[in-house]
């Protein structure tokens, strides 16, 4: 085997493993650092460096890809791509889920600005960025792992990565079940959207803000109300895709992008 029938497969290995490795919320660099930045800087700068780690191992993945011969698509994230379309995508699609919870609580908000920034706007953002565009999309677009492996093995690092909020072993298995059915959900949009990262990150920031105004809970887990409006906004933003597929006149994800080998679109 030369270099490059190589190449796809040291991608997934490599991408594999970085991945796995950071989407254990172990980031022994960030945790260093904030006690000693806490001090010096105030928090709206201070909460990004939570996320420090994971810049380093992208700007290491792309790098090391780079090494290995793999021409990373252009853009690599989806960042530049459609931003207004992308956010607008989102916004639509989160309505019912915003008007549904704000209705339950009377429009009664839990406005903290800190609280949002640090468990909304950041992790929607980074989350995004690291878990679809880096994991499951350069397995998908550069490995050519196939969408079923791809997504199994990102919303697996994905799901694990949210065990802290669970306090049983009950509460636990629904956490995985939810973070994982949300990851594949995500990485579905970010395929059939041609890569267009705006519309995931504007819909995991917006359900992560309605899910903290309106008290959703600690937990992705959830009760009647919020997983009723968490189903409708699902439904409505997958209506949506498959109406924008219907007028391209194809979907990205089909029968032959499902399995290994195959180019993706």
């Amino acid at each position: 085997m030369n270099r490059g029938e190589r190449a796809p497969l040291d991608a997934l290995a490599f991408a594999t493993v970085i991945a796995l490795a950071w989407s254990l919320w172990n980031r022994p660099l960030a945790a260093w650092l904030f006690p000693r930045l806490e001090p010096v800087l105030p928090w709206w700068a201070l909460k990004p460096v939570l996320y420090v780690d994971w810049l380093l191992a992208l700007v290491a993945g792309g790098a090391v890809l780079t090494r290995l011969g793999r021409r990373l698509p252009r853009p690599p994230f989806g960042l530049s791509r459609r931003v207004l379309q992308g956010i607008g995508v989102g916004i639509l699609s989160s309505l019912p889920m915003a008007l549904l919870m704000g209705s339950a609580v009377r429009w009664r908000m839990n406005l903290d600005l800190q609280e949002l920034t640090a468990a909304a706007l950041l992790p929607g953002f980074m989350e995004e960025l690291f878990f679809r565009a880096f994991f499951f999309g350069w397995l998908f677009r550069l490995a050519r792992a196939g969408f079923l492996l791809s997504v199994a093995t990102a919303s697996i690092a994905f799901s694990v990565g949210h065990l802290y909020q669970a306090h049983s072993p009950l509460e636990a298995g629904l956490v995985l079940l939810v973070s994982g059915a949300g990851a594949a959900w995500f990485a579905w949009l970010y395929v059939e959207w041609e890569y267009n990262l705006w519309v995931p990150i504007t819909l995991h920031i917006l359900m992560n803000a309605w899910w903290l105004l309106f008290d959703g809970g600690a937990s992705a887990v959830g009760g009647g109300i919020e997983n009723l409006a968490r189903s409708l906004t699902i439904a409505l933003s997958i209506a949506l895709t498959l109406r924008m597929a219907r007028l391209r006149g194809r979907r990205n994800v089909n029968r032959v992008t499902l399995w290994p080998g195959a180019a993706p679109p």
